[in-house]
């Protein structure tokens, strides 16, 4: 998803949020956490976050061409 963001931004929607990773222990350290809570002023870097595929259809059809073109060793 990252590498088609780069190639096809316009398929995504964005907004910039603070994230933070959680380096404590437990099922969800290393997990990146990002606050969509607008009442917080100060929340940490704010990052790009993908939000939403505005046009799923036009994403699953450039996957699903890039994967075939893999399969046939192109």
């Amino acid at each position: 998803t990252t590498l088609l963001y780069l190639l096809y931004p316009d398929l995504f929607a964005t907004a910039q949020l603070p994230v933070t990773v959680d380096c404590g222990e437990g099922l969800t350290r290393g997990m990146t956490l990002a606050d969509r809570r607008s009442f917080l002023e100060d929340g940490g870097p704010r990052v790009t976050v993908l939000t939403d595929v505005k046009e799923p259809q036009r994403y699953q059809e450039i996957l699903l061409d890039a994967m075939a073109r893999l399969d046939q060793g192109a």
